[in-house]
């Protein structure tokens, strides 16, 4: 089982200098075009819901690669870590509708949940300015909460099987058997997104002889990152090889291949 190896959030003792930006966001490009070619020469997908669903996640997780490709472009680097939060979570959700017959089912319970949840709170307060295009939108919202609530009910006993509160991401890694990257990678990721004093100082404070400096920037280089670089490319080739195995497109080595000759080049340069 290929693991995320590449992602511990440590450095590995670094030399800025030696390091060109270019060359890495060019063998990133590359890779993410490769990922996203290897599907589009395929023959058409089957129109089951849970086929499309897998497509539509792969789909995310390239377009969240290419994202992190334009924030290298750029050097908005802040913007890498809550992308790759997402591609991550993306990820989850792909390797749980290749598992399991019914998680698409799963994840439409969520929705409909969440629509609930939303509608009641405008009854609940309706004067927040927030609900006013809802409120004009949906003429008779208590019924439509009552249809939402009759259609969940019958959808929970279809996914009782499964276990623990699915609205929450940790039980979705639970089931991708990868609860304990959740404990570990994920959790530093959520720090980043939700701007954790640790994380806000590390993007920001640096030791001067005279104390602290304050950026306005995110002061992180390339090598910062370079764990996100090389995990995302992990979760690239291990995504691809779940589509193809669960489509049946036959063997994708030489995608695999390609990606592992960028990947490789991209070690070279954060090991310098």
């Amino acid at each position: 089982m290929r693991t995320l190896c590449a992602m511990s959030l440590a450095v590995l003792g670094k030399n800025i200098q030696a390091m060109d930006n270019q060359e890495v966001i060019d063998h990133l490009h590359q890779i993410v075009e490769i990922s996203r070619d290897s599907i589009l020469k395929q023959k058409s997908i089957n129109k089951e819901i849970n086929d499309l669903y897998i497509t539509a996640f792969y789909s995310t997780i390239v377009d969240y690669a290419q994202s992190i490709v334009g924030s290298l472009k750029t050097d908005d680097l802040i913007g890498i870590p809550p992308a790759f939060r997402s591609l991550f979570e993306a990820h989850i959700d792909l390797l749980n509708l290749c598992k399991y017959e019914k998680y698409h089912k799963v994840l439409y319970s969520i929705h409909l949940w969440e629509r609930i949840n939303m509608l009641e709170a405008t009854f609940k307060n309706p004067e927040n300015p927030y609900f006013k295009d809802t409120i004009e939108n949906i003429d008779d919202r208590g019924n439509v909460i009552n249809e939402y609530r009759e259609e969940l009910d019958s959808l929970k006993k279809e996914i009782s099987h499964f276990e623990g509160n699915l609205r929450q991401i940790k039980t979705r890694f639970k089931l991708a058997d990868l609860e304990e990257v959740y404990h570990g990678i994920y959790k530093v990721l959520c720090q980043d997104s939700h701007n954790d004093l640790l994380r806000l100082e590390n993007r920001h404070f640096t030791k001067g002889e005279d104390g602290l400096i304050i950026s306005m920037k995110t002061n992180w280089d390339f090598y910062d990152v370079s764990p996100h670089i090389l995990t995302t490319i992990s979760i690239l080739k291990m995504s691809l090889e779940k589509v193809f195995s669960e489509f049946q497109y036959g063997d994708p080595k030489q995608y695999l291949d390609q990606i592992d000759s960028h990947y490789q080049s991209l070690k070279n340069i954060f090991d310098k």
